[in-house]
């Protein structure tokens, strides 16, 4: 097998929620946005590279870092067998001529003062005009670089191309300017292409030509593409291979043609499930995730997905906090509420780990004991049978949970799925 040309490698990217001193002293810690948090994938030359998920799962700021401008926490980064996971400037300079980033909003991707023509025009005097041979030639030719621009723009389907130089952005539709943000791109003849969202910002008639656009330049031009989107349909058409991301990690990954036929992983089941059939005489039954995305800054232990999962199993991740949102939602009930009110407000209980406790001071914690057990009882499911032992210390009433089995890749029937049913 030939060396990828991208291997991303136990990739961590993490935010500090407090950045300034005071703040930090006054409380939040190290509390830190887990954004990217553990992610594998390589992608071969000519290959498009897909990474699928929702708003917030961590895709951008994976794009973001592997152009520079978000550093890794930890893990490592390879282009071509070389280490680019902390280069310096004059390194981070000459990557971004092999690695280039479409933006998803071409509209703020360009200068309202800058004319689309200038803004080529000085990528090019910056970085130099493309040799044959993938060298830059420095020059200061404003004519030789003005035809690289018409050259350039002519390859996007910006035609005349001198009708377009002196444009200004607002001149332009959303589909001209994404032609203008791919062929700023493009001028450089990178080796690499992230295409974060290329066409979010479109409207339906024109995003499938901006498609077959972009799959036109990879066969002139042997691209190499990774193509982040939230659009499973976009994706199926644009990709090779696909990685399902949620909440910082890639829970599914293997070939797009396989993964849409058979998914393996929940969440991919659940993704699929949620496309809408245009056929009214179609029913499905859809068995979509529950609840909302987890906070980011606190994921769950174990399977990031386990607190939503519909095949959810008692060795996927429990842990004290889960007991406190059992609780809540229990005290929503207005079946439930005056009969489990003895179990106290939430800002009674707290979670450390997989321990949740209520400290009941002077009261007798027999009574919260019993009424405890009996709503585990009753709940039932994996998160019941999760539960280590309920008991008193003192005058402390404490949930313990077991340790989460090991959750690691697998490899199941040509892809690879995190997921403990495997």
């Amino acid at each position: 097998m030939t060396e990828p040309l991208l291997e991303v490698r136990d990739l961590k990217v993490y935010f500090p929620v407090f950045s300034g001193f005071v703040q930090r002293l006054l409380g939040g810690g190290d509390a830190r946005v887990h954004a990217v948090d553990g992610v594998t994938f390589s992608i071969a030359e000519g290959e498009v590279f897909g990474l699928v998920g929702e708003s917030g799962c961590g895709k951008s700021t994976i794009a973001k870092t592997l152009v520079g401008l978000v550093r890794a926490t930890s893990g490592r980064l390879l282009f071509r067998g070389e280490d680019v996971t902390r280069p310096d400037p004059k390194t981070l300079f000459r990557l971004r001529e092999r690695i280039q980033l479409i933006y998803q909003d071409a509209h703020a991707a360009l200068s309202p003062a800058m004319t689309v023509g200038e803004a080529i025009a000085d990528v090019l005097r910056t970085h130099g005009l493309p040799g044959p041979s993938g060298n830059r030639v420095q020059t200061k030719s404003e004519d030789a670089i003005r035809e690289a621009v018409y050259r350039t723009f002519d390859d996007v389907g910006l035609r005349p191309p001198a009708f377009y130089y002196n444009k200004y952005p607002d001149e332009l539709s959303g589909g001209q300017k994404q032609r203008v943000v791919a062929a700023r791109v493009l001028a450089l003849r990178p080796q690499l292409i992230v295409a974060d969202e290329p066409v979010a910002m479109l409207d339906m008639s024109v995003r499938a030509r901006m498609l077959e656009f972009l799959m036109e330049l990879k066969a002139k031009y042997h691209l190499t593409y990774l193509f982040i989107t939230h659009d499973l349909a976009t994706a199926k058409f644009m990709c090779d291979r696909i990685g399902i991301m949620y909440l910082g990690r890639i829970v599914e990954m293997g070939r797009a043609s396989t993964i849409y036929a058979d998914p393996k992983h929940p969440y991919t089941k659940a993704l699929l499930e949620a496309i809408p059939i245009p056929d009214p005489e179609r029913k499905t039954k859809k068995i979509l995730p529950r609840g909302e995305v987890p906070n980011a800054v606190w994921p769950p232990a174990g399977c990031r997905f386990h607190p939503r999962c519909p095949a959810v199993l008692a060795s996927c991740g429990w842990e004290g906090r889960d007991v406190i949102a059992l609780l809540e939602e229990r005290w929503l009930s207005p079946e439930l509420a005056e009969r489990e009110a003895l179990a106290g407000p939430v800002k009674e209980w707290e979670a450390d780990g997989l321990i949740a406790r209520r400290q009941m001071g002077k009261t007798d914690p027999g009574p919260v004991y019993d009424l405890i057990r009996r709503i585990l009882l009753e709940s039932g499911g994996p998160m019941a049978g999760a539960v280590r032992k309920v008991s008193i210390e003192g005058t402390v009433v404490v949930v313990e949970f077991r340790p989460p089995d090991l959750l690691v890749p697998k490899e199941a029937e040509g892809r690879v799925v995190e997921c403990l049913l495997y």
